[in-house]
């Protein structure tokens, strides 16, 4: 299968309502009109999905979208109405629908929707919930959204993804960093493509391109056979391609993407008992929002899964927005990154889970950090900010306040910024931002929030970005209104 030639000629074939589409998308495009199946690794923020619903309108194929649950809305639904709007009609949100179906007439709404939409949009864990609906709905065709999710050989979810997509002609894949850890991660992702390239089993797959670790060197993974590298390499090449954001010409400066977070059960139960009746109860210690002030702050310290009392101790609701994070994290791969938190007990379960990686062996790239906040001295943060800039680090944990003097280079090795929560500051939020997008940067810089859906962290959101009153915004939403 090989890859298209772009001539003159096959620039021709991308219809003039394409236009909006950047070089790197129009080759995307082109590449799929002679390939059925095709690996798009594409940094993160260069916008792969915006490739992929113009692939969706060339061919008409009735398609079935395979995304992380935080970008279903955020990014799919957002980008249809955006770049089709005509196709509005026909797309079905598959796991919101699912959620539904034991409501009454949920169930025959579900199987209506699947059975005539045009685009089904479903998350990874809700499709292995849906396989036995999702085998008879008539797909032609699958876009596989952060493919990396099926790396892992052992997972049920990569054992149907595989079976399904047997028998489907035309399967794209997208992910920014396909295989984190290890070459071998590559192998499900390109069996689902095809069979043939390294075959049907990962077994042999293993053991014909690599060797066993050697215990006498304290090896641990499986290393590649010196002269098996060149091999794997153009089979890999052969079907997928790599765009790096810096050598993405015609990007925005800037990108600001939202993660929509779904709070668990304990989380969600608290931020409602919070918003209506001022107080809630988690294991016997009560929390009082005595004026709109507190309670605005405990209903941001919610969304990010935990609550501070009156005497400062710190009850843990839940990890809805880590769990966010650390996919977000491994999805941008070996970038650089600068995460900003707005409460210290969110950089501290984030360092815990850097901790926690790091100490099981089988993780050979392990997580490299440092911490910019009240909870270190200025000596550390100034270590922090010191191993950071020269890349010793790659993340960087830090608050938008503490982030003075000192920290002007960041724009010179690092063009990601996450937001774990949002901050209740406009000009704190713009400021923090300014800190990557500066004189001096050369890449595109893109920023990520993690947002808990139907919270009050969209409020602030929306009432920053149309440039409203956050205050008012935000006890308009407290009231009811």
């Amino acid at each position: 299968m090989p890859r298209p030639v772009e001539t003159e000629t096959t620039k021709t074939k991308i219809p003039s309502s394409f236009n909006y589409l950047m070089d790197h998308q129009k080759t995307g495009l082109l590449i799929t009109q002679t390939n059925d199946y095709y690996g798009f690794w594409d940094d993160m923020g260069v916008g792969k999905t915006a490739m992929m619903i113009a692939v969706i309108q060339m061919t008409g194929l009735k398609t079935l979208v395979v995304c992380p649950r935080g970008v279903i809305k955020t990014a799919w639904i957002k980008d249809l109405k955006k770049f089709a709007p005509e196709w509005l009609p026909y797309y079905v949100n598959l796991w919101e629908l699912w959620k539904k179906r034991k409501n009454i007439g949920g169930q025959l709404k579900y199987e209506t929707n699947l059975k005539h939409c045009k685009i089904g949009i479903v998350n990874y864990e809700s499709f292995k919930s849906q396989i036995e609906h999702i085998w008879n709905a008539g797909f032609k065709m699958v876009i596989l959204d952060e493919s990396t999710r099926i790396r892992d050989p052992k997972s049920s979810i990569a054992k149907m993804m595989i079976e399904y997509c047997d028998t489907i002609q035309y399967v794209y894949l997208l992910c920014g960093e396909p295989a984190p850890n290890h070459y071998l991660e590559y192998y499900n992702q390109i069996r689902v493509m095809d069979k043939k390239i390294f075959g049907r089993s990962y077994y042999a797959f293993r053991n014909t391109y690599f060797r066993p670790p050697n215990k006498a060197v304290k090896e641990v993974h499986y290393v590649m056979k010196y002269e098996m590298k060149q091999k794997f390499l153009d089979k890999l090449k052969s079907v997928s391609r790599v765009v790096f954001k810096e050598d993405v010409l015609d990007l925005p400066e800037k990108t600001f993407n939202i993660r929509e977070v779904t709070m668990d059960a304990v989380e969600t139960k608290a931020h409602k008992e919070m918003k209506r009746h001022l107080y809630t109860l988690f294991k016997d210690v009560e929390y009082v929002a005595a004026n709109s002030a507190v309670k605005i702050m405990r209903l941001r310290q919610i969304t990010a899964g935990f609550l501070i009392s009156a005497d400062k101790r710190v009850t843990r609701l839940g990890k809805s927005k880590l769990d966010e994070l650390i996919l977000l994290l491994d999805e941008i791969g070996n970038h650089q990154v600068l995460i900003s938190v707005q409460f210290h007990p969110e950089g501290d379960q984030i360092e815990k889970y850097f901790s926690d990686y790091n100490a099981i062996p089988s993780h050979e790239h392990k997580k490299t950090w440092g911490r910019y906040d009240g909870t270190v001295s200025y000596k550390q943060q100034d270590k922090a900010i010191e191993d950071f800039m020269a890349k010793r680090t790659q993340y960087l944990i830090c608050h938008p306040k503490s982030m003075g003097h000192g920290t002007d280079g960041l724009q010179h090795v690092c063009s990601y910024g996450i937001h774990f929560s949002v901050s209740y500051s406009s000009d704190a939020d713009r400021q923090w931002n300014s800190r990557l997008h500066r004189n001096e940067q050369k890449n595109i810089c893109t920023y990520y929030y993690l947002l808990a859906a139907n919270s009050i962290d969209l409020v602030i959101y929306r009432a920053f970005r149309n440039k409203q009153d956050v205050s008012m915004a935000v006890l308009r939403y407290i009231q009811g209104r």
